[in-house]
C-alpha cells in the first residue's frame, strides 16, 4: 500500500497535534521476578551441562564449534558468579553440583533433561530447583585492515604519506539456562541470550595492532560475569519507570491543571479536573477523568485509579480508559507478588 505524500503529511501534522495536546509523567513501579519460583523452594542447585556430546552425530553447528579450552572452564566459572548473585538475593541457598553434563556444547539450547537426572541431582543435594547452564559458545573474529595517512596544510600534502594498521576484533558469547522444578516437574524458564563486543587498536604494523588489543580470555570472562549477573536478576523483584499520558491541550483548565502536576501538586489538579466533570464536551469530561485516574495512581491509590480509569471510558467515553485501568490492574497484581516475593527474602 502506498501512501501520498498529503496524506504522509497529514498524518505527521495529526501527530505533531496529538503531542502538543499531551504530557508524560515518569512513575516507578515494582515488577515481579521474571522467574516464579514456588514459595516453598528453598534451596537451588546449579548444573554446568554445557559439556559437547560425545561421537560424531552432533548438528553441523556442534561439530564446526567444538569448545575451545576456555570454553570448558567458562560454563563453570559463569555458575560460580550466578551462584554468587544468586546468594546475594537472599532468598535462596544455593549450591553447585560437581563435573560436568553433556548438552549440545553450542550456543543452542539442547532438549530438557529428563526428570530422572533431575531427580537425581536435586535429592542428592537436597535441592528443589535446578538451574542448569544449557548453552555456551563463544565466537572471536578478528579483522585488519591498513590505511595510508597524508597530512594537509591548506589542501597541499605535508610530510611523508605513513600507513596506520588497524585490528578490530568482535567477541560474541552464546549463553542459555534452563530452571527445572523438581517437585512440580515443570521447566519455569527457558533464556537464552548473546552479548557482543568490539575492540579496535591501532599500530605501526599489523603484529603491534592485534597484538594490542585487549586480553581475549578477560573479554571473555567479562561477558560471561556480566552475563550470570544479568540473568539472576530474572529471580528478584526489580523496579522500573513507566510513562503515564495526561491530556494537557485544547482547554485552559487542562493547562492549569498540568502546572500544578508540575509541582506535584495533584490535589489541586483534581480539584480543576473535578470541575470538568460537568463540561457540555463529552470529549473534555473523558479528557478530565482520564487525568485524574492518573492522579490516583501518582499519589498511590490504584484502586482508585483503575475506578476512575474505567468511568473515563464507561461514562464518557474515552477511548484509553479501559486499557489503562488493565494496566493498572496488573500493576496491582504484580505488587502483590512483590510482597509476597520480599516476605520470603525477608524470612530466609
Amino acid at each position: 500500500m502506498r501512501f501520498s505524500p498529503v496524506s504522509t503529511l497529514i498524518a505527521a501534522t495529526a501527530a505533531l497535534s496529538f503531542t502538543a495536546c499531551t504530557s508524560e509523567r515518569g512513575l516507578t513501579v515494582q515488577r515481579p521476578a521474571e522467574v516464579s519460583v514456588p514459595a516453598n523452594a528453598r534451596r537451588v542447585v546449579l548444573l554446568d551441562r554445557t559439556q559437547p556430546r560425545s561421537g560424531f552425530s552432533n548438528s553441523f553447528e556442534g561439530w564446526t564449534s567444538r569448545e575451545s579450552g576456555m570454553d570448558k572452564e567458562l560454563g563453570q566459572e559463569m555458575n560460580a558468579v550466578l551462584q554468587e548473585a544468586l546468594g546475594a538475593n537472599g532468598r535462596f541457598e544455593v549450591v553447585t553440583a560437581p563435573g560436568r553434563y553433556e548438552g549440545s556444547g553450542t550456543g543452542v539450547l539442547p532438549e530438557p533433561m529428563s526428570w530422572d537426572t533431575i531427580i537425581q541431582v536435586c535429592s542428592r543435594m537436597e535441592a528443589d530447583i535446578l538451574i542448569a547452564f544449557e548453552a555456551l559458545d563463544t565466537d572471536v573474529n578478528i579483522d585488519q585492515r591498513e590505511r595510508i595517512i597524508q597530512d594537509m596544510h591548506h589542501g597541499r600534502p605535508i610530510g611523508r604519506a605513513r600507513t596506520e594498521y588497524y585490528a578490530t576484533r568482535k567477541t560474541t558469547l552464546k549463553y542459555g539456562w534452563r530452571v527445572y522444578d523438581r517437585r512440580g516437574q515443570v521447566i519455569l524458564d527457558m533464556f537464552t541470550d548473546r552479548s557482543t563486543r568490539n575492540d579496535e587498536r591501532v599500530g605501526i604494523n599489523k603484529y603491534d595492532a592485534k597484538n594490542g588489543l585487549p586480553d581475549k580470555r578477560g573479554v571473555i570472562e567479562e561477558l560471561g560475569a556480566l552475563a550470570a549477573h544479568t540473568y539472576a536478576r530474572r529471580f528478584a523483584p526489580t523496579s522500573a519507570v513507566v510513562e503515564r499520558i495526561l491530556y494537557t491541550g485544547g482547554d485552559r483548565r487542562l493547562r492549569d491543571a498540568e502546572k500544578l502536576t508540575r509541582r506535584n501538586d495533584w490535589e489541586g489538579a483534581i480539584r480543576i479536573w473535578e470541575t470538568m466533570l460537568t463540561d457540555p464536551k463529552a470529549k473534555l469530561r473523558g479528557k478530565a477523568c482520564y487525568n485524574m485516574a492518573v492522579a490516583h495512581e501518582m499519589m498511590g491509590d490504584l484502586s482508585k485509579a483503575r475506578e476512575v480509569a474505567r468511568r473515563s471510558t464507561d461514562e464518557f467515553g474515552n477511548k484509553w480508559g479501559k486499557g489503562y485501568a488493565a494496566e493498572i490492574e496488573g500493576r496491582m497484581k504484580d505488587e502483590v507478588r512483590v510482597q509476597e516475593e520480599r516476605q520470603l527474602i525477608d524470612a530466609q
